[in-house]
């Protein structure tokens, strides 16, 4: 701070609102059927295995997806696409894992898509799971349909058979431009207008005060980028995380 407010601090009580740069830039329309779990199984469906949704552990909200009795790698939860993507359309993808049963396991999210062409499963993300937090797959699949498209479905899968499962906040939304939303959503949520008011000891206002403001620090960190092998280090994955 320069040397103007050092003068006010020490005569003056200042009250200051500044700018507010919280919260997230806000996400293309999700088009699961209760991506939250927080309606219950609705939606949602077991893929070779027991599914419940459950209020023992969830990422957030009250509840979670619930994955059990599973007997080969491929088993988990499922919901169906057809009708929610639009053909030649690219849509980003992510979900919340935690596993039971294992210390930590291979996860992925998958898509079987069923056309004229035949059967296609593409994995959209690969990561490793825990049973002591919670970790995000994330990556983009675009739909490309050759003739009839019969089956659409995104599953979780990867843990190995026994090891059972949480899945929450599970997000599938059109990958547009996102920059002219996201610049919007900046000017209208975490930006607002400053009123200074400076008072002397006595708590009256008081004009034709120089006021000198130099921000110091970010209330958070910007951006990430990073190799999912990183993560295989518990300490640092919770590092990043955070």
């Amino acid at each position: 701070m320069g040397n103007a407010i050092k003068d006010i601090k020490n005569n003056f009580a200042a009250i200051l609102i500044l700018c507010l740069i919280y919260g997230q830039a806000s996400a293309a329309v999700n088009v699961l059927t209760n991506p939250g779990f927080e309606s219950g199984t609705t939606g949602w469906a077991g893929y070779g295995c027991t599914f419940a949704s459950t209020t023992a552990l969830y990422h957030s909200g009250t509840q979670s997806g619930y994955a059990t009795g599973r007997t080969a790698t491929w088993n988990g939860i499922r919901q169906s696409l057809l009708g929610k993507m639009q053909n030649g359309d690219a849509y980003t993808i992510s979900g919340w894992i935690r596993l039971e049963g294992a210390a930590s396991n291979p996860i992925s999210a998958t898509i079987k898509k069923v056309d004229s062409s035949g059967t296609n499963y593409t994995h959209v993300s690969d990561s490793t799971g825990y049973d002591d937090r919670w970790t995000q797959l994330s990556g983009q699949y675009t739909l490309n349909v050759t003739g009839t498209l019969t089956t659409l479905d995104i599953y979780f899968e990867g843990p190995a058979i026994g090891v059972s499962y949480y899945l929450d906040d599970v997000n599938v939304a059109e990958a547009g431009d996102w920059k002219p939303e996201t610049n919007a959503r900046i000017e209208q949520i975490r930006k607002t207008d400053a009123q200074i008011t400076v008072v002397n000891s006595q708590g009256q206002p008081i004009s034709d005060v120089n006021v000198q403001i130099e921000q110091v620090k970010h209330r958070f960190a910007f951006g990430s980028c990073i190799n999912n092998r990183v993560l295989s280090d518990a300490n640092y994955a919770q590092f990043f995380n955070d």
